[in-house]
């Protein structure tokens, strides 16, 4: 099916859901009225030059589309619900507690199961969510899906709601691995950072440890170019964000032969 059919039948569709949802898809809306109209430029030339015009405005959507769903994933990304949630339901900062850190720990330090749990589904929301959407809706596949992911993390750690001080995007890592590939990746994930919070307690070490072994999972499973150079980028922020408490040492846990022959 052309193009042109495909948008004709979304467009005769994008209004008949409620209010809210129409407003989130207008600016598909107007790029697939302004495709039809290349299309239509198109069909009167005829030819090479119909063609090589089609693959053009074919080219324009996706980066418009990527690039609005990239502003959107960022935004969503930026919103600080660890702070509100634990302003709203427990009259407390999470910034006041624990590391300061204004993320899903310091929400269950700051209000329990009542401000974390809540905390915890927003912020992995947040990031899977536009992913997702992005993927579903939209149809962004493969590279251009990349910023869409990379946007939630960068929003949650850079948050304008903050002036720019924000989080540590652990539980927006899972989120934004959950919207791009389903659950068992970011299960992997957290069974990695498990593992590695189970031989030493030193919580950064932890997180970083574990992305690293997610990575060596990714490249021995055939996982794509794409989806390497976003976990690159992963972990380039994650160790920016965890920079203040990887300067403590690796330290093992007591069950470790290694610290057995230390206490010795």
């Amino acid at each position: 099916m052309p193009w042109s059919a495909v948008h004709n039948v979304l467009l005769s569709c994008l209004f008949q859901s409620s209010p809210a949802v129409s407003v989130c898809r207008l600016p598909y809306v107007i790029l697939a009225k302004t495709e039809q109209r290349m299309f239509g430029l198109a069909s009167l030339l005829g030819g090479g030059a119909n063609r090589g015009l089609n693959t053009r405005v074919q080219q324009v959507t996706a980066f418009w589309l990527t690039t609005f769903a990239t502003v959107g994933a960022f935004l969503l990304g930026s919103l600080p619900f660890a702070v509100w949630l634990g302003k709203l339901l427990a009259s407390a900062d999470v910034r006041s507690v624990g590391d300061g850190n204004p993320g899903t720990a310091n929400a269950f330090k700051a209000g329990g199961l009542r401000v974390g749990v809540p905390t915890l589904v927003l912020e992995v929301g947040k990031a899977g969510i536009p992913v997702w959407a992005s993927g579903a809706a939209l149809g962004l596949k493969s590279w251009a899906l990349l910023p869409v992911a990379a946007a939630p993390l960068l929003g949650h750690a850079f948050s304008p709601f903050l002036k720019f001080r924000g989080g540590k995007a652990i539980a927006a890592t899972f989120g934004s691995w959950l919207g791009l590939t389903g659950i068992v990746y970011p299960l992997v994930l957290g069974l990695a950072m498990g593992a590695c919070f189970a031989v030493q307690s030193v919580h950064a070490w932890a997180v970083i440890g574990g992305v690293l072994l997610f990575g060596v999972f990714l490249a021995a499973s055939g996982g794509s170019v794409a989806h390497l150079v976003l976990w690159s980028a992963n972990l380039t922020l994650l160790v920016w964000t965890h920079r203040r408490e990887l300067s403590p040492s690796f330290r093992p846990r007591g069950w470790l032969p290694v610290q057995r022959s230390k206490d010795r």
